[in-house]
């Protein structure tokens, strides 16, 4: 049985390779998982002080409820 993971990436990046990096490394790591990841938007250097971790909240929870709603029920 392969179980999904909804990874959330806190940096806007547009590069596929780069985005799913860390979910191959997953992957390969625990071949029965399969790892769908997202980034935030808006973001591209990321979070790094307390004024970007709070424009990327909002962000975080809104990739979020989109896995619940239907990214990982599809899969």
């Amino acid at each position: 049985m392969t179980h999904v993971i909804g990874l959330i990436r806190v940096v806007t990046l547009t590069n596929e390779e780069l985005l799913n990096t860390h979910g191959k490394v997953i992957e390969r790591t625990f071949p029965g998982l399969r790892v769908i990841s997202k980034c935030i938007e808006d973001q591209p250097a990321g979070i790094y002080d307390k004024e970007t971790e709070e424009m990327a909240k909002p962000k975080i929870l809104r990739l979020a409820k989109e896995f619940e709603n239907k990214e990982l029920r599809q899969s």
